[in-house]
């Protein structure tokens, strides 16, 4: 709420829109009600915006509400989206968190193997990622967004 009032403050229509997406992004994960729409319609305008990487983030927020919602079949075609945005444009976080939400939602199907397949996905583009961390590599396991993926068997 202080990042929207500083955007807010500072008159700068993207700095508010990305403060109100960052928002939106934690209600939908926090499973708020009306938060997907509102989700939704800030991405789009964060694309707009030139703010790519921040749009594939809220759309892997959306994917994992809707997992976390029980819309596995919805799930799957956003973060399938998802990751073929963050793969073509080189964002291998997203791409992680892509595969691995998409295989928490083919485990809640039954979809064992395609499940174990995204897992692996995941933890490959963890892999790449822990490649170009080098030394840091212990913090970036820690990250609450990858922790997850790092931990999953």
């Amino acid at each position: 709420d202080e990042a929207s009032k500083a955007a807010t403050a500072a008159g700068d229509p993207q700095r508010i829109g990305l403060s109100k997406l960052h928002l939106a992004m934690t209600d939908a994960k926090e499973g708020r009600q009306g938060a997907d729409k509102v989700l939704v319609k800030l991405a789009a305008e964060a694309d707009t915006w030139g703010f790519k990487a921040e749009s594939v983030s809220a759309s892997v927020a959306l994917g994992e509400s809707m997992v976390a919602a029980k819309q596995y079949a919805q799930a799957q075609g956003v973060l399938e989206t998802a990751f073929a945005t963050s793969e073509r444009i080189g964002l291998r976080v997203q791409a992680a968190q892509s595969h691995y939400w998409l295989s928490q939602a083919f485990a809640s199907t039954g979809n064992t193997t395609g499940a174990r397949q995204q897992l692996q996905d995941a933890q490959r583009e963890l892999d790449k990622i822990k490649a170009d961390a080098k030394d840091h590599t212990a913090t970036l396991l820690k990250r609450a967004d990858l922790a997850p993926i790092a931990a999953a068997k």
